[in-house]
């Protein structure tokens, strides 16, 4: 019998380094049959659950499930700096962290290690490897689909690795993990939080969430549906006007002197003496928002969703406070606003 499960911070914590490889195979994406997602019957996968659990210790049912790296792969080492999720949830299948490597010099990563020793160990109904490779498989669908968008409103996505993680007591055991660029700002939720969320105008809410619904928009144009479209995993880009001419009429509004980039070619040098955001201007000023976060996609079939309906999507899915307390009158500018 293998030892305790360790502490986690005991394996992650910051100035760690870790090795890297190239990984032997990566998961493919699962179809859906009539036998569950994977062929298997859920009955049987929940057996085969329910024995894994009684029979084994977590962390030797770990250790038999150790992914391998690819033969003579070539490796390089990542430096874990500070983590931004981590922790044993049964919602939370990766330990994601800001990283450094010099393989990708210059670059803030976000390293995803997918270590199912710390993931749902205590819910029977959960296939936790299961869970995890289709995590994997999904961002290895995903962001080639995406590619046009990389680097403007998601992250690069630099590839699914194997990396070698240190284990007390037991020999170093292998995982998948993904790497991605690290994208600065702060996140929605961050911005609207509190008074500053009540004093912002109405026009300019909307602009956020007409943004959000453009990028959702080319989301499903190519083939991809995100289900997790919260304010915490969307970063929006602002930068102050020159001039300090106000943008809005409100004078409380929290963004009256922010400019709201365009979301694609980035630049804002154009500073009229004001601007109307009514409905047909919306989708010139909305802000270039980035989304985070890609675990919770899947797959469908391409499709050109009516811009209207990403618009009436987000303004019902976003339940932050900052929506609802003018849910109406969004929703009133968005079923207005230009489809341009």
């Amino acid at each position: 019998m293998l030892p305790n499960v360790p502490d986690l911070s005991s394996l992650y914590f910051p100035g760690q380094t870790l090795t890297v490889f190239q990984p032997s195979e990566i998961p493919p994406l699962p179809k859906r049959t009539d036998e569950g997602l994977f062929g298997t019957h859920p009955t049987v996968l929940f057996d085969r659950i329910q024995r894994s659990r009684m029979e084994t210790a977590p962390l030797e049912f770990c250790v038999e499930h150790d992914i391998r790296p690819m033969a003579n792969s070539p490796s390089f080492e990542i430096r874990l700096l500070n983590p931004l999720s981590t922790g044993t949830s049964r919602e939370r299948c990766s330990q994601v962290w800001v990283a450094t490597s010099s393989k990708f010099e210059g670059t803030k990563l976000v390293a995803r290690v997918y270590d199912p020793l710390y993931f749902d160990h205590t819910d029977t109904a959960t296939d936790r490897f299961h869970l995890c490779n289709l995590a994997v498989a999904t961002q290895s669908a995903v962001y080639p689909l995406l590619a046009e968008l990389q680097g403007i409103s998601i992250a690069r996505f630099y590839g699914v690795f194997v990396v070698e993680v240190p284990t007390p007591n037991i020999p170093p055991r292998h995982l998948y993990l993904t790497l991605s660029e690290w994208i600065s700002g702060n996140d929605i939720r961050q911005e609207m939080r509190g008074q500053k969320g009540k004093l912002t105008c109405v026009p300019h809410k909307a602009a956020i969430l007409d943004s959000a619904a453009r990028l959702i928009h080319e989301f499903t144009k190519r083939g991809v549906y995100w289900d997790d479209t919260a304010d915490r995993n969307t970063i929006i880009h602002l930068e102050s006007t020159p001039s300090q001419h106000p943008f809005c009429g409100c004078t409380t509004c929290s963004f009256r002197y922010l400019l709201f980039i365009d979301r694609i070619s980035s630049k804002a040098n154009e500073t009229p003496s004001a601007i109307s955001l009514e409905p047909h201007n919306l989708s010139k000023y909305a802000p270039r928002l980035s989304f985070i976060d890609l675990d919770d996609c899947r797959l469908i079939p391409t499709m050109d969703e009516s811009l209207h309906d990403c618009r009436m999507q987000v303004s019902a899915r976003w339940t932050a406070d900052w929506v609802q307390d003018n849910f109406l009158e969004i929703r009133g500018i968005l079923s207005g606003a230009s489809t341009i």
